[in-house]
């Protein structure tokens, strides 16, 4: 037995101050012998409960995440067939953005120094581009996140990130760190009346 020892017992102790631990407890824990051949005392819970409940919450997960669908991307051979599957997918609440590379040949191995690209969104998670201020116009900061910042919660920011920062590496061969940084643009002080 571990714990039998009386002084390597108390080194182990001595060794576990702070951890939580015991040497009696980590004797359990570790204990290898049949589940009615454990001694007196001992709590019935060892490594091969821990490992058979770990395995039975990743067999949980595993089920669940089967139920992810993570191939979302799908090729268009034009941007008319890339607007047609939109429309398809806006129905069924599945679309979110579609890319339009303008200047991509589909049988060069390299990418032009200039790239030309478009993101198609759907128009409720964008800023609407058929306007350039609402109609009904009162002075202050255009600070409502549901309904200014639509760039940024809808994702074409990060997008746009993704799509630049990987254009880049390909010109340079040189990989930056993603992110995006956001500030408004400041509005001087007023009052709502």
């Amino acid at each position: 037995a571990l714990v039998a020892n009386p002084i390597f017992a108390a080194a182990l102790n001595q060794r576990l101050i702070g951890s939580g631990w015991t040497a009696e407890q980590l004797e359990n824990f570790l204990y290898n012998g049949a589940p009615e051949d454990r001694p007196r005392g001992m709590p019935p819970y060892d490594w091969r409960d821990v490992y058979n409940s770990t395995t039975e919450i990743l067999k949980f997960l595993s089920n669940f995440l089967n139920c992810l669908d993570l191939n979302k991307f799908e090729a268009a051979a034009t941007e008319t067939h890339l607007v047609n599957k939109a429309l398809e997918h806006l129905k069924n609440d599945t679309f979110w953005a579609g890319v339009v590379f303008a200047n991509l040949h589909p049988n060069s191995s390299h990418i032009p120094p200039y790239v030309k690209y478009k993101i198609r969104m759907d128009i409720e998670e964008v800023e609407r581009t058929n306007k350039v201020k609402s109609r009904s116009w009162s002075p202050g900061a255009r600070d409502n996140s549901f309904n200014d910042l639509r760039y940024i919660w809808g994702g074409f920011a990060y997008l746009q990130d993704m799509i630049d920062h990987a254009v880049i590496r390909l010109q340079t061969s040189k990989s930056q760190p993603l992110g995006v940084f956001v500030q408004q643009i400041p509005y001087p002080c007023f009052v709502d009346d």
